[in-house]
């Protein structure tokens, strides 16, 4: 038995007293203490107890679980005195005998008429939750019409580690410990079950079947040292009801890509850094549910055969898997989050990435509808600059073509297709984009079919095109484009396909990071081409690195080539007044 000691926001305290060793923690009516309260979820946490110790772990709740100020990610050990924050409420564990007595001991030290004051709650303060919330893992969906099948000489024919085994092993590896407690899980649960949805009733049984196993691992000392019992129970939870290591990227907002590379690895991208998870997958079985969870998730065909895969999580993640003979060491699997970006011109005059000189002319250069290329090597620094761009033609309906980045998403005046799961071909999405009267399209990468769709939409008269494109400078972009372009359209020539692409985009920047990790648009150029048919990159603006100063932090200058652009010609044209001081060779920019 043990007691838990409840105080609502605004309310007095009160107490309850359980029998067994798990509490269900939730709004609805099921759950063992009911916290009738908005911000609580249906099924918001569990507190187990097991040889004298209690745990709490949150079961995906929206707002989450905290104990003493701290969100928790995982199965987490709280002490007597320790203070569970759900919602409203406060919760405290006692031990419902001593807690009794210490109760009754107070009572008859209080003097007759004496009234007791209840502490007011505390919750987190707001500065407290402004740390990134962490979305609820998604429920997974209805059954597999067929059960993954095990191929000969895979790595589930590999001997599992018998307890016998794991007793007389002096170090269980991490991984090994994981496979283990799974595989006696999966001993006592059918197969079917764990291909189904879970049920409330059915995660309980799996839960109390886990901690038991886990007791029997404890008592033949075949857990490993390097691995909490907390850490265990969680990663084994995971591949038997959950996404096993691939949670780490959907409940880490700040983790933008995640691969596992069968079970020998999982690692993770967070900004600009690459690291491993300590526990890959620990079975290739393990990994099967998981993918075939992802399939019912983003209702993707499975059926055992499928090579390639693909689908989309809410919360905006794609991912993609290859298996079977093309991935001869076990299922390759990808997940890549799409990230928000927000960016104005002003922003990168203020990161120092352009002069304002070049920022007054982009703006300008926005505003008569020019098309412009941007090109760089990272991903990232393209999709920044674009929705700057954007931002300039804001006062116009803007249709963003995006898939792996969100451009422009402050945006309000965007219409946003994807490009990913999108049901209509590149080129019937292009031509509906054109077909809207002072539209600027924004493609966040121009390759195969969609470039050739836009470049045809160009043709056609479309302007205000402002497109991607990954590569290291400009001459290696304009090659790309025209291999490409040449390629998806029969007929034109590479020669050709240059020649069209020069003569369709009034603009190309390139944006590159130097060696103190700061973007800057290194060059802004003109692309001509000759009435021979000659093309030419004419430099408009140019960053000039001086030195590099003692904190690593590079410096430089924005100059003006001293050529004034062609496209002056079409601002004139349109009353728009462009000092031509801006390109004067002799005054930086």
């Amino acid at each position: 038995m043990f007691a838990v000691v409840i105080s609502e926001k605004g309310g007095a305290e009160r107490r309850e007293v359980f029998e067994g060793t798990e509490v269900s923690v939730g709004r609805v009516r099921g759950n063992d203490l009911v916290l009738s309260k908005g911000n609580v979820s249906k099924r918001h946490a569990r507190l187990t107890q097991k040889d004298g110790r209690f745990v709490v772990v949150d079961q995906n709740s929206t707002n989450g679980t905290y104990v003493n100020r701290q969100r928790i990610v995982q199965a987490t050990i709280v002490r007597e005195g320790d203070r569970i924050y759900i919602g409203d409420f406060v919760l405290r564990i006692e031990e419902a005998g001593g807690a009794q007595s210490n109760s009754e001991e107070g009572a008859s030290n209080r003097s007759e008429g004496e009234t007791v004051e209840h502490t007011s709650w505390q919750g987190p303060s707001p500065d407290e939750l402004k740390a990134p919330q962490l979305p609820p893992a998604p429920r997974l969906p209805a059954p597999l019409s067929r059960a993954p099948k095990r191929t000969e000489g895979s790595e589930s024919d590999v001997p599992r580690i018998s307890r016998t085994e794991a007793s007389l092993s002096k170090d269980v590896l991490p991984v090994d410990a994981v496979r283990l407690l799974v595989d006696r899980v999966t001993e006592k649960v059918e197969r079917r079950t764990l291909e189904r949805d879970i049920a409330d009733n059915v995660a309980r049984k799996i839960e109390r079947v886990l901690l038991e196993e886990l007791g029997r691992m404890r008592e033949e000392k075949a857990l490993s040292a390097q691995l909490t019992e907390e850490h265990l129970l969680v990663a084994a939870r995971a591949e038997l009801v959950g996404l096993g290591p691939l949670e780490a990227l959907i409940r880490n907002p700040h983790a933008t890509q995640l691969t596992a590379n069968g079970t020998k690895s999982v690692s993770i991208v967070q900004g600009n850094r690459l690291s491993y998870s300590s526990l890959p997958f620990s079975s290739a079985d393990s990994l099967e549910r998981v993918l075939a969870r992802l399939c019912r998730m983003s209702e993707a065909s499975h059926d055992g055969r499928e090579t390639f895969m693909s689908g989309r999580l809410q919360g905006g993640v794609l991912w993609k898997a290859i298996r079977q003979r093309a991935a001869p060491d076990g299922i390759v699997l990808t997940l890549r989050r799409r990230t928000s970006v927000e960016c104005s011109l002003e922003d990168l005059v203020r990161e120092g990435t352009v002069s304002r000189a070049i920022a007054t002319f982009l703006t300008h250069c926005t505003t008569v509808r020019a098309n412009i290329l941007v090109l760089g090597s990272r991903a990232w620094s393209v999709a920044r600059v674009l929705t700057a761009l954007s931002d300039a033609a804001a006062d116009r309906q803007l249709l963003i073509l995006d898939e792996y980045f969100q451009l422009a998403s402050s945006a309000a005046t965007a219409i946003r297709l994807d490009l990913a799961t999108a049901a209509l071909d590149q080129q019937r999405l292009v031509d509906f984009a054109a077909s809207l009267p002072e539209t600027n399209l924004v493609v966040e990468r121009l390759e195969g079919r969609t470039l050739a769709a836009v470049m045809e939409a160009i043709v056609r008269g479309t302007s205000g095109v402002l497109g991607g494109v990954h590569c290291s400078n400009v001459e290696q972009g304009l090659t790309r484009l025209s291999t490409g372009y040449a390629a998806a359209t029969p007929g034109v020539s590479v020669d050709t396909a240059r020649q069209n692409l020069v003569s369709s985009f009034d603009l190309v920047l390139e944006v590159g990071a130097y060696s103190d990790g700061r973007d800057r648009v290194r060059r802004v150029v003109e692309p001509v081409c000759s009435p021979s048919g000659i093309t030419q990159l004419q430099e408009i603006f140019a960053f000039v690195a001086e030195r590099t100063a003692a904190g690593g932090s590079v410096e430089g200058t924005f100059l003006a080539s001293g050529t004034e652009p062609k496209l002056m010609d079409e601002l004139r044209s349109r009353g728009v007044h462009v000092d031509a001081a801006l390109f004067h060779r002799a005054s930086p920019a």
